[in-house]
């Protein structure tokens, strides 16, 4: 399956290796580009914006900081929103001091794109050795 993937920090950066690992083909989008050269090196299609990395890509995948990084990486110019062919986005924002307005409709309110999605929150840290 092509992935595209947007946001590979802290809890990105391992689903993008375990994505990986099971045979998946993953196109990588970072705000720090530095933040995604190890899942580069390992294999991951480097892509210089968020509308590049969901570009052809079967799923998208987002999982970024807090609401305003949502915000840019879906409604800003280059955003994943300017890329009509995808087909899922899971929309995976990790936990913000607020819930923007637009949340419960995040994916859904893409609703001018051929999308599937789903909105789920995700919050963590690395497990301790």
């Amino acid at each position: 399956m092509k992935i595209g993937f947007i946001g590979v920090g802290v809890m990105g950066a391992p689903m993008v290796q375990n994505l990986m690992k099971k045979g998946h083909e993953l196109s990588v989008y970072n705000r720090t580009k530095e933040k995604a050269a190890g899942v580069v090196a390992a294999g991951a299609k480097w892509c210089e914006s968020a509308g590049a990395c969901a570009k052809d890509q079967d799923v998208v995948i987002t999982i970024v900081g807090y609401p305003k990084d949502v915000e840019e990486v879906y409604f800003a110019p280059g955003g994943s929103t300017v890329v009509a062919p995808t087909r899922t986005i899971c929309g995976l924002p990790s936990s913000g001091a607020t819930t923007p307005p637009w949340a419960p409709t995040l994916p859904c309110g893409l609703s001018s794109l051929p999308t599937a999605g789903v909105a789920a929150w995700a919050s963590g840290a690395p497990r301790p050795p």
